[in-house]
Parts: structure tokens; C-alpha cells; sequence
């Protein structure tokens, strides 16, 4: 069942109430969280840029000292960690590339940025990023 509410939608889904917000204050909120997320995300760019630049050097240190399984086994180590990193980076710019594309603009249907008030509390639909608090 959807009713009119003022500027919002209204459904009763199972036991939780949801609300799709479409008022002008709205933009704003959405605008802050984008923000929010796209500052966390770079800030995990800088810490991945850092430990890449620590294990590269430590790849190259360990390319110094003599040959053996040993040598062989921490450089590999330190491979797969630089690869994980990396995948780790690209996902996080992907993040990042989804957020710039997101119409926050107000729609009458739930959609990737739409801000939802639901009796359990308010979402902003995006990307999975967690819990923000914003005061």
C-alpha cells in the first residue's frame, strides 16, 4: 500500500515503515554524506599508497640480501601482498566512480541515491560502506 505523505512516499513493508524523502533539505543531507564517503574513501586510498610504498621497499631490500628459499619465500609474500593491496585500491576506486555517478536529484521511486527514513532509522542508498554517523 503507498500512500501520499506531503512530499514523501509511504509503504508499509512487513513490520518497518518505510518513507522515500523527496524535500529540498533532502540534497543537502545527501550532498554531506557523499561528501563524508568520498572523504573515508580517499583517506584508505592514502593509507593503501603507503603500505604499497612500505612493501616496495621492502621487496627491494629483500632483492638485496642473499639468494636462497628464504629470499625467494618473503619476496613472494610480499607479491601477494602488494596484489591484494592493489585489488583492494581498484575496488575502492570503483567506490569512488559509483559515488560521482549518483543522481541525487529527488525521484518518487527508491533508487541509488535516494534518502530512506524507515522506523529503524534513516539510509541513504549507495554504496556499502557501513554505518556513517553525521551530526
Amino acid at each position: 500500500m503507498v500512500r501520499s505523505r506531503s512530499r514523501a512516499r509511504f509503504a508499509k513493508i512487513g513490520q518497518a515503515n518505510l518513507i522515500l524523502v523527496n524535500e529540498p533539505m533532502s540534497e543537502s543531507i545527501k550532498r554531506t554524506i557523499i561528501e563524508r564517503l568520498e572523504n573515508d574513501l580517499h583517506e584508505k586510498i592514502g593509507l593503501i599508497e603507503a603500505e604499497l610504498k612500505e612493501l616496495e621497499e621492502s621487496r627491494n631490500n629483500e632483492s638485496k640480501s642473499t639468494a636462497g628459499d628464504k629470499h625467494e619465500v618473503g619476496r613472494a609474500m610480499v607479491q601477494n601482498e602488494m596484489e591484494s593491496l592493489g585489488k583492494r585500491f581498484s575496488e575502492i576506486k570503483e567506490r569512488i566512480s559509483m559515488l560521482s555517478a549518483i543522481d541525487l536529484t529527488s525521484s518518487e521511486k527508491v533508487r541509488s541515491g535516494s534518502l530512506v527514513t524507515t522506523t529503524n532509522g534513516k539510509y541513504f542508498l549507495a554504496i556499502g560502506q557501513g554505518k556513517l554517523e553525521l551530526s
